[in-house]
């Protein structure tokens, strides 16, 4: 939703594989849990903007080797790194040149995982809005179930939710 804006419809295949799991995390590591929801889920979000973004998301698959996040545009291809490590390299392959190049990274590569905070309280003492609005994670929220009804019914689920793209984050 950040890059792209809010979602229009989205349509998906969704899939619990395993009945139980043996948890991994250190607190509760070996113990059985029951799986009661989907664990391997694709799809397709159109965005009111016009974009169409393909989405797999699986807690089925040992590891993997995919791009993370590439956006494909008329001229070119960005690729991005995991977000979620916060750093790594974003490239771009550019037709008029026909070649990947590096793109230099905006900001203070020490300070990423805390941004958000920063960013929030700022927010909030300036009484702009922030980043992290619940209006943002009720739209998550409602397009994680929408992939689960698109599966059930093999329709495209529209999106009642829109809220506003967040401003971009200036570092």
């Amino acid at each position: 939703m950040n890059l792209l804006g809010p979602a229009r419809r989205v349509t998906g295949a969704t899939k619990r594989t395993f009945e139980q799991r043996t948890a991994a995390h250190e607190t509760i590591k070996g113990q059985v849990l029951p799986v009661s929801v989907a664990t391997h889920i694709t799809g397709t979000v159109d965005f009111h903007g016009g974009a169409i973004a393909t989405i797999v998301m699986s807690f089925d698959v040992w590891r993997h080797n995919l791009p993370v996040l590439e956006i494909y545009g008329t001229q070119g291809t960005l690729a991005v790194a995991d977000p979620n490590t916060f750093g790594g390299p974003v490239r771009v392959w550019e037709v008029a040149t026909g070649e990947w190049r590096d793109l230099p990274l905006a900001g203070r590569a020490d300070i990423q995982r805390g941004v958000g905070v920063v960013d929030m309280a700022r927010s909030i003492a300036s009484g702009e809005p922030h980043r992290a609005s619940g209006e943002l994670a009720a739209h998550v929220v409602e397009l994680m179930a929408a992939f689960e009804i698109a599966s059930g019914s093999q329709q495209h689920v529209p999106i009642q939710s829109r809220p506003a793209a967040p401003a971009a984050l200036m570092l």
